[in-house]
């Protein structure tokens, strides 16, 4: 539910929400910020609807690492995901490195 400015609450569909929390996550990165506001929420909704909405502060505190860590696919970018990459990453290079030390230790022929 969001509240436009002098009116009543109204909903707004997924998409558009989606579209007004992406904007905002983009402000609050390139502005180096690490929580969202309602006032960065109601900058994204303002340039994205092209109107005020009014969104109370008790309705919204989510910081950017909440919003990574619930990120879970595979490939996201939750720490723990990344975690998991790491992880898989360095396994795949210890079996290369290890197939690279069994080839040059066989004889030639």
């Amino acid at each position: 539910m969001v509240k436009y400015e002098s009116e009543e609450e109204e909903s707004i569909s997924f998409r558009v929400a989606h579209r007004v929390v992406a904007k905002a996550v983009r402000m609050a990165v390139e502005e180096r910020r690490d929580t969202i506001t309602e006032e960065i929420i109601n900058q994204a909704g303002e340039q994205v609807l092209g109107r005020l909405i009014g969104l109370e502060k008790e309705k919204l505190s989510v910081s950017v690492d909440q919003i990574l860590k619930a990120r879970k696919s595979a490939g996201a970018g939750s720490p723990s995901e990344v975690q998991k990459m790491v992880k898989n990453e360095e396994k795949s290079l210890a079996k290369e490195e290890l197939l690279r030390k069994q080839i040059e230790l066989k004889p030639a022929k």
